[in-house]
């Protein structure tokens, strides 16, 4: 006949356990949601993607509000190698603010569409 005690200690195990596990889950969810930065897709204008590129922000223009309160920019990005990029996107100003000069980015194909992530 087992002891009732065992019993008590091995659930005592298994919700620590379990209680790790979750703390572990929440941890690496927050550290995900951290380090995402901002995300922009929209389309090249100027310049060309090949791969995923890392740029700085140089300017932002022709920002114009659009209907349901979006607003469309063109950004001027350089990437490391030098290669100028105009990229106009669309965005949602109650959610993101434009991109700003000095901004680091990345940028990248997302199916036909290009996108471009700000660096948190």
């Amino acid at each position: 006949m087992p002891r009732k005690g065992g019993r008590r200690r091995r659930r005592e195990r298994i919700g620590y356990v379990v209680m790790a596990l979750l703390a572990a889950v929440i941890i690496g969810v927050l550290y995900l949601t951290a380090n995402t930065g901002d995300q922009f897709v929209g389309e090249l204008l100027r310049g060309s993607l090949q791969g995923r590129l890392e740029g700085t922000v140089q300017a932002d223009t022709n920002c114009r509000s659009t209907a349901r309160g979006l607003t469309t920019c063109t950004a001027i990005i350089t990437t490391r190698d030098g290669q100028r990029l105009d990229f106009k996107y669309t965005h949602d100003m109650s959610k993101e603010g434009c991109l700003r000069a000095g901004d680091r980015v990345y940028i990248e194909r997302d199916g036909g569409a290009v996108k471009v992530t700000r660096e948190k």
